[in-house]
């Protein structure tokens, strides 16, 4: 069926055009299964030798090889090679995190060191939101920026610290109460200043100008 209408294949095209150039696929060979990258049309760009293999995004993906992490280009090129790290994680606005000898750091898409690997994660990985990435470092939970830069020092009584969302992170703080020691959680801004006071014994992230809470 024909259409007289001329947007209908702009638009299709463009629909095309936002497709990534490469794709994961996968194949059994033996009793194994194994991934590599085929163009729009199917035709293989990068042979099916990988463990794992994710989507690529900023010209490199992360792949496993048995089970050891690396990185490609779009030519299958090394960016970082299997085994170079403990491990490579999915990236968050933009870097991946890595680890090395216990510690995590980041790397951008071209597999360049972004902040060599001396904090102790909080979450596993560490992940950066809104620029900004929680971490333990010097026995201190702090937050730095994507270049590495201590933005927020917490207080010596955080016990807990969680990435952004619309501006706010929730924070636990250690406190005593009835003779017990607990954590009674808050939020931050981005300047490290309590906007809501740590009083709640549980709290989750703030999605759309609201997070769920429970107080007692």
């Amino acid at each position: 069926v024909f259409s007289d209408d001329p947007t209908r294949g702009r638009a299709a095209q463009r629909n095309r055009s936002e497709e990534p150039r490469l794709r994961v696929s996968s194949t059994k060979v033996n009793d194994d299964r194994l991934f590599g990258y085929v163009t729009r049309d199917g035709v293989v760009a990068i042979p099916h030798r990988f463990t794992w293999a994710g989507d690529f995004v900023e010209g490199s993906a992360l792949v496993v090889v048995g089970e050891l992490d690396g990185m490609i280009d779009e030519t299958g090129a090394w960016i970082v090679k299997p085994g170079q790290y403990d491990r490579l994680a999915p990236r968050s606005e933009g870097y991946v995190a890595f680890a090395k000898g216990g510690r995590w750091g980041l790397l951008d898409s071209k597999g360049r060191v972004w902040e060599p690997a001396v904090f102790e994660a909080l979450d596993d990985p560490p992940e950066v939101s809104e620029g900004l990435c929680a971490v333990r470092h010097e026995g201190r939970l702090k937050y730095i920026d994507d270049r590495g830069n201590v933005r927020i020092v917490l207080p010596a009584e955080a016990k807990r610290a969680f990435r952004f969302s619309c501006g706010r992170a929730c924070v636990g703080l250690s406190v005593t109460e009835d003779g017990q020691e607990s954590v009674r959680y808050g939020y931050i801004d981005r300047s490290g200043a309590f906007v809501i006071a740590p009083v709640y014994r549980t709290a989750g992230m703030f999605s759309q100008g609201v997070a769920p809470v429970a107080y007692d």
